[in-house]
């Protein structure tokens, strides 16, 4: 898809998305059933929500350097409930840049801060997973049932990541 146009996912029934890892100008999704990703993606400029999730899967969706989100919130978000991601690219450092993740209908960004001082074919994947962390002591009985797995490539310095969990929904103890 080539030009600045935007494609609106509108409707009341749930819709697939198929991109085969191609680029889509500019997203608006605004249908309450959702909608599901079959193929990686990536955006361009601007994913927009309105109403409903892109459903990730196991299929990643990209934002492209220059791309932005807008609308995200309680049940507008990027659910990555399978091994899929949503990864953002960069080329320099961002402040607080809101990567719009969740699950179900619980919103559950990431903030990141980078601090590097290169950056080659840079990009970061996040992936929020509703559970307690597998990992954790056994022993350990106070615990947030929410996760954020995050992966990066071509960057040179240091990372920072912050979750935003639902509370009281992802407290236990």
């Amino acid at each position: 898809i080539n030009g600045t146009g935007k494609i609106i996912l509108n409707g009341s029934a749930s819709q697939n998305v198929s991109m085969n890892n191609y680029s889509i100008p500019n997203l608006e999704i605004n249908n309450t059933q959702n909608i599901a990703l079959t193929s990686n993606a990536k955006i361009q400029n601007a994913l927009s929500f309105v109403n409903g999730r892109v459903i990730a899967g196991n299929n990643d969706l990209t934002l492209s350097e220059n791309a932005t989100s807008s609308g995200m919130g309680s049940g507008k978000f990027v659910e990555t409930n399978g091994t899929g991601q949503l990864y953002k690219e960069l080329s320099s450092n961002v402040s607080a840049l809101e990567l719009p993740v969740g699950v179900s209908t619980s919103y559950r960004p990431v903030f990141l801060t980078t601090t590097a001082s290169a950056f080659s074919n840079a990009k970061i994947g996040i992936q929020s997973t509703a559970s307690a962390f597998a990992n954790r002591p056994s022993a350990t009985t106070d615990y947030l049932n929410t996760y954020w797995t995050i992966s990066r490539t071509g960057i040179t310095g240091s990372v920072s990541a912050i979750g935003q969990y639902t509370d009281p929904t992802d407290v236990n103890g």
